[in-house]
């Protein structure tokens, strides 16, 4: 029996008798999946365990739990010693009933938030010293149960009050705690009606807060919430046109006939559809066309349809013909420089969905809701694209595709490569890592494949602690004719006995083949130097993906040593010299160049 037989047939009932069932059948399928070690923390009996599991199970990780004893989330959080930190969690999830955390509740007194929030963030505090581990939070439910009747309405606190309190404080807390994530626990029973997440005899019996019966629920969440912190989010989102983006057929209604503004139905659903399409791209998520229609007429769509939300600018690439799909996207991720795994591709013909999903099994292909109402919200239900925070760059991440493109018409239009180079007017802007640029630095060594030399994923406490003993951690910044480019390097050096190891370096996809990487090389080459290094060693590491930059060593300069896998260069001769078509910015602006 496959994972996918068995989560049918628990869609199918959906009961927590189908789910130990489930998990049952999982178990021998466990090897398959990502292990991952997840301790479960309360204040309340809280017995989720196997619904999470098989939860976790349909999100590709297997999961081995912890239960903290009732109530002792406090001890396992601060106790160096305690059965959390013998389990060594992959992640916690910790889950707070209000009635046990503030029991006066019961007798009409409301309390202040504040000193809770600052006991909950030592705790937090506490656990971070000793591990980096992210803690997921459930934040706490409004209670059902309020002594004070009307007095709210008068201007008293309340029970609700406080709830809001609390929840605000812990998102604000997650907002500058590194790997504190909030699980909307509050608004999951709001949407789905509050009354029914607490079963009062289950409470006095077993001091349960939350109903088993809406376990199933909470751990669906709770899993989409751990499983976007080990997995990277897609980064495109490709679409047909024809009753996907709009309604009806544009060869047969043309640009004036197909449905995609106003306020009419179907219409108006399909607009509503385009503007949630936006808010993914205002996300940093990057927008494609792959459709079997005339391009020439499509693009005349867009530029006559100025009622629609897209426009065509949206949309950093284009396959608009009559060939199979399947190569088009290959196109797509090609021209894009990013893999197939990192597409979810959307269409209404289920032949298509079928093809794609046949010929590309990597691409995520979804087949559209029968009615444009229903697309919206089939849209955001999509796990794909899950992100837990978003850095400035990603949100940018659209508008540098639109760099890339502008020169990569311009390199089509250049005479020769070294004149297309020296039209962009490049500047290489050189940073140490600080508060401001740490999240930036820290998402790009977890997520960069391409041109990474080790692919060490250090996150950031482990980066401070290098820094603390002498590395050097350095981002760049890159800038031309175009506009800004944000961080687009990363590098991390460690320095010892006259020599300077390059632990770390990688470079964004968007903006390999133009030299950059020399004038970075160049950079550290003069930062060993000025720390007293008369060598400079690095590691090429090779992975599946890592192939682009397998040469970058030898092509410089460096020697490789008898292990195969370490390259040195001695610093005193034969310098690496900065592209002269590259500027660098700031303390190194003498370097040499060719």
């Amino acid at each position: 029996m496959t994972r996918a037989d068995i989560f049918a047939e628990l869609d199918r009932s959906g009961t927590l008798a189908a789910y130990a069932a489930a998990a049952r059948k999982l178990a021998p399928l466990a090897q398959e999946m990502m292990p991952l070690r997840v301790a479960i923390l309360a204040n309340h009996t809280f017995d989720i365990e196997t619904v999470l599991g098989v939860e976790l199970a349909r999100r590709g990780i297997a999961a081995v739990f912890h239960q903290a004893g009732y109530d002792q989330y406090r001890q396992e959080l601060l106790n160096p010693e305690s059965e959390l930190d013998r389990f060594r969690p992959d992640a916690v999830l910790i889950s707070l009933d209000i009635e046990s955390a503030f029991p006066e509740l019961a007798a009409g007194r409301v309390p202040e938030a504040a000193e809770w929030l600052e006991s909950f963030d030592a705790l937090v505090a506490a656990w971070r010293s000793r591990s980096r581990a992210p803690l997921f939070v459930c934040d706490f439910l409004p209670s059902a149960f309020d002594m004070q009747g009307l007095l709210a309405a008068g201007g008293e606190p309340s029970a609700f009050d406080l709830t809001m309190e609390l929840n605000r404080g812990l998102r604000r807390a997650a907002g500058f705690t590194p790997n504190l994530f909030i699980v909307g626990a509050a608004a999951l029973a709001c949407a789905t009606g509050l009354e029914g997440w607490r079963d009062r005899r289950m409470w006095y019996l077993a001091r349960a807060g939350i109903s088993p019966k809406k376990f199933p629920a909470l751990a669906r969440l709770a899993a989409r919430t751990i499983a976007a912190f080990f997995r990277p989010a897609a980064k495109c989102l490709v679409l047909d046109l024809d009753d996907t983006l709009w309604g009806g057929i544009l060869g047969d209604a043309g640009p004036n006939g197909i449905l995609c503004a106003g306020s009419d139905y179907p219409a108006n659903a399909y607009a509503d559809f385009q503007r949630a399409v936006l808010a993914l791209r205002s996300r940093g998520i990057l927008l494609a066309v792959a459709s079997k229609n005339d391009s020439a007429l499509a693009e005349e769509a867009f530029e006559q349809r100025r009622d629609m939300p897209l426009r065509r600018r949206h949309f950093a690439d284009w396959e608009v013909h009559w060939g199979p799909k399947p190569e088009s996207i290959q196109r797509i991720a090609s021209r894009l420089n990013i893999g197939l795994d990192s597409i979810v591709f959307l269409d209404n013909n289920p032949d298509e969905i079928a093809l794609v999903s046949m010929a590309l099994p990597q691409v995520r292909a979804y087949r559209m809701p029968e009615r444009p109402e229903q697309f919206a919200t089939f849209l955001a239900s999509l796990e794909d694209f899950d992100q837990l925070r978003l850095s400035d760059e990603d949100r940018r991440r659209p508008e540098l595709y639109e760099l890339r493109n502008q020169q990569v018409a311009m390199a089509a239009a250049a005479t020769d490569l070294e004149s297309f180079y020296r039209s962009l007017g490049t500047v290489l802007i050189p940073e140490p890592a600080s508060e401001a640029n740490m999240d930036r630095i820290a998402q790009l060594i977890q997520k960069t494949n391409q041109f990474n030399l080790t692919t060490r994923r250090h996150d950031k406490a482990a980066l401070a602690a290098r820094m603390a003993a002498g590395s050097e951690l350095w981002a760049f910044r890159a800038r031309d004719v175009h506009g800004d480019h944000g961080i687009i390097a990363v590098a991390l050096l460690d320095f010892a006995a006259g020599s300077c190891a390059i632990d770390t370096l990688l470079m964004s996809c968007r903006v390999m083949g133009r030299t950059l990487e020399t004038a970075i090389l160049c950079f550290l080459e003069h930062r060993a130097a000025a720390r007293g290094a008369r060598e400079l060693t690095g590691e090429y590491l090779p992975t599946p993906k890592n192939g682009p930059c397998r040469d970058l060593y030898p092509q410089h300069g460096f020697r490789r040593s008898d292990d195969g896998n370490r390259w040195t260069k001695d610093i005193c001769h034969s310098p690496i010299l900065c592209p002269e078509w590259i500027s660098i910015e700031g303390e190194l602006t003498g370097c040499a160049t060719i």
